[in-house]
């Protein structure tokens, strides 16, 4: 299984949200969602990173990565201040930054992948 698909089942389990729940949360269908957890889909790396940040921000974040040493965080400098602001804020202020978040990020333009000899990644089959 793919590490970012158990990581977002991971989540998923210790959020103890329904999947309707983490769909509106991370602005994703019900049936994306579902078909994470069913193993049918993998999840992009940012839906996993914002769902950590989420929950990190409420407090319910679940055992990191056990290849992280001690004292080592899951995120950056950077992502870590956000982390701490998003934590004062009420969860209704919370939910709408991370919605403007959201919308943001949908905005960056995608980055295609190149190997060194110039060739892209072969999209996966299940």
């Amino acid at each position: 299984m793919n590490g970012l698909k158990n990581r977002f089942i991971e989540l998923f389990s210790a959020s103890g949200w329904s999947q309707a729940e983490v769909a509106r949360r991370l602005e994703m269908t019900r049936g994306g969602v579902n078909g994470i957890v069913t193993g049918d889909s993998v999840p992009s790396a940012a839906a996993v990173k914002l769902f950590e940040m989420i929950l990190s921000s409420e407090g319910r974040m679940p055992h990191v990565n056990h290849a992280l040493r001690e004292g080592e965080s899951i995120f950056s400098p950077d992502e870590m201040e956000l982390v701490h602001e998003l934590r004062r804020l009420d969860p209704a202020a919370r939910d709408q930054t991370v919605e403007c978040l959201l919308k943001m990020l949908a905005l960056l333009p995608k980055r295609k992948v190149r190997y060194s000899d110039g060739s892209s990644p072969k999209p996966q089959k299940h």
